[in-house]
Formats: C-alpha cells, sequence, structure tokens
C-alpha cells in the first residue's frame, strides 16, 4: 500500500493484491473515526491497483471511471489536518469472511 501526492492535490493510492479482492480504503481521523469512504465495493484484479483520489473535491478517479466521480454518498472535501488512511482488503470467495489484510498510512491534509 502506496500513498503518494499527485497532481492538484490528489492522492494516488498504489495496492497489490495476490488475487481477486474486495477492498476498503477509508479515511481516519486522529481519534480513529471512519471520516471518508473512499472505496468499499467493486472487486480488484490481481496484481497493482490505484485509486486517485482529492481530499479538497471529495473525488476519485479508477481505471473504470477516468473522468472522476463524487464519492459515496456525496462525502464532504476534508479540512486541514491529520489524518489516516486505512486500506483493507477482503477475500471474493467463500473464505472472505476468514480472509482479509489491513494497512495504513499517515495523511496530512492541508489548505
Amino acid at each position: 500500500f502506496r500513498l503518494d501526492p499527485a497532481a492538484d492535490h490528489r492522492m494516488a493510492m498504489t495496492f497489490g493484491v495476490i488475487s481477486l479482492a474486495i477492498p476498503g480504503l477509508e479515511v481516519l481521523d486522529r481519534g480513529g473515526n471512519v471520516v471518508q469512504t473512499i472505496v468499499n465495493d467493486r472487486r480488484r484484479a490481481m496484481g497493482e491497483n490505484v485509486e486517485v483520489w482529492n481530499p479538497a473535491t471529495a473525488r476519485r478517479k479508477t481505471p473504470d471511471s477516468p473522468r472522476g466521480e463524487r464519492l459515496p454518498e456525496t462525502q464532504e472535501p476534508l479540512p486541514p489536518g491529520q489524518y489516516s488512511v486505512r486500506l483493507t482488503a477482503t477475500a471474493t470467495y467463500s473464505s472472505g469472511v476468514y480472509i482479509s489484510d489491513t494497512a495504513e498510512s499517515p495523511l496530512n491534509v492541508t489548505k
């Protein structure tokens, strides 16, 4: 899981999975509360996957949505502050309830 700055205040989140997986990408505040959900749906293929997200506009881009789309539930942009991004990848097959992995990375949002 890698979090890299991209153009226009966007963040590129790169993660690899070794089998089909359903990723969950969430932003947590300093208290560990989820303040924004970036991804929690579509299956991702084996290998490297990239999500591009703009905390200032609450929009994301994926290979499936190259023009970008609003985040689920029309979430508001993040105010400046210190956060962390949590990735949870869950297997798509019947063992999914038993097989998952989680990684976190710090995130500092500035104006």
